[in-house]
């Protein structure tokens, strides 16, 4: 959760190559989900799980607050490092390992002030434990302008280190005016060329129209989007401004028109999903369109000198496009090559 955002900036081209044959397998079929608080007055209740018709639900701790319901999966997350200390080990995640869910999700907006807020050496530190679940592991869910890179540190880093994260959890808060603002941001992680879950999204300070004309016209967009597994609304019933427009039920648990938008999509799908290990990534600059390479190695270290953070991603395979760094500002033009291997 979080209470701002501004949408990523700048641009990155991406050059993705396949080393390996893809594997495709069909996943479970759960789809829609709701990111589920449940506090007075503002929380939903647990009838409101089954009146919005999710197949899966999320609070962002280990345990679930709803009575369990075949027909509802709740998946746990260790929103951070604290439920990994001390006494918090044996509560939280000991339960998890070898248990039936069919999947956890890793820390929550480490990259934000006032969530997780973890260095991704700390984050790294703790991830094995998380692996010795034996469960379906989802990426860190970074958020904000940050988020890109962040998550680029942290997914070198495990590869370097030999961790596993099996699917991609992301955030986005946007302008929902605009349809294309969320189908690019996927665009930009879709390059992982790993399987994604949308674990919060909404309008951010805006009202009921705007929410419910944006859902009308992103959900066939999520149901068709093929690397996109599940998705969970953010809202509460709640009073708030900042989400006011996104709220799906009233104070009484009467649903709003976004509300009545979600419930009417499916809860399940069948999709086809590439099964993937983390991308190696590799930046090139050149003085002039397709001229020489002047540096070239991965982001965030001393092998790239211009400025890219928050830079925005545009899935265009091999095309050098014109970017101007805000640090040297002089500009170069950029790819960036992300190998993904497939199982």
């Amino acid at each position: 959760m979080r209470t701002g955002n501004k949408l990523i900036t700048g641009l990155l081209i991406l050059l993705i190559t396949s080393c390996a044959t893809t594997n495709r397998q069909t996943s479970d079929g759960l789809m829609k989900g709701i990111a589920y608080r449940q506090l007075e007055p503002e929380g939903l209740e647990c009838s409101d799980i089954e009146n919005l018709n999710v197949s899966w639900y999320y609070n962002w701790t280990p345990v679930p607050n709803c009575p369990e319901d075949e027909d509802v999966e709740f998946i746990p997350m260790i929103w951070s490092e604290k439920y990994l200390a001390d006494d918090n080990y044996e509560n939280y995640l000991v339960p998890l390992i070898g248990s039936d869910y069919s999947a956890l999700l890793g820390y929550n907006e480490p990259n934000w002030k006032g969530q997780a807020e973890m260095s991704v050496e700390t984050a790294l530190e703790y991830w094995p434990m998380l692996e010795e679940t034996g469960l379906r592991l989802g990426s860190p869910s970074t958020t904000g302008r940050s988020g890109l890179d962040w998550s680029i540190e942290f997914m070198k880093g495990a590869k370097e280190k030999g961790y596993r994260i099996d699917f991609l959890a992301l955030h986005w808060y946007g302008n929902c005016s605009n349809t294309e603002g969320l189908r690019e941001f996927l665009d930009y992680y879709d390059a992982f060329g790993m399987p994604m879950w949308l674990t919060e999204w909404s309008c951010y300070k805006q009202d009921m129209t705007t929410n419910t004309a944006f859902l009308e016209k992103i959900m066939p967009v999520l149901e068709s989007y093929e690397s996109l597994e599940r998705y969970a609304w953010y809202s509460n019933r709640t009073t708030h401004e900042t989400y006011l427009g996104a709220a799906l039920f009233d104070s009484i648990g009467k649903p709003t028109p976004t509300g009545d938008i979600y419930i009417s999509q499916p809860a399940m799908h069948t999709k086809s999903i590439d099964t993937s290990v983390i991308p190696d990534i590799e930046l090139e600059i050149v003085d002039w369109h397709e001229g020489p390479v002047i540096q070239k190695g991965d982001p965030g270290t001393e092998d790239i000198k211009h400025g890219f953070e928050g830079g925005r991603v545009i899935r265009q395979d091999g095309v050098y496009h014109l970017f101007t760094s805000e640090q040297s500002g002089d500009p170069k033009w950029v790819k960036m090559r992300m190998a993904h291997w497939l199982l």
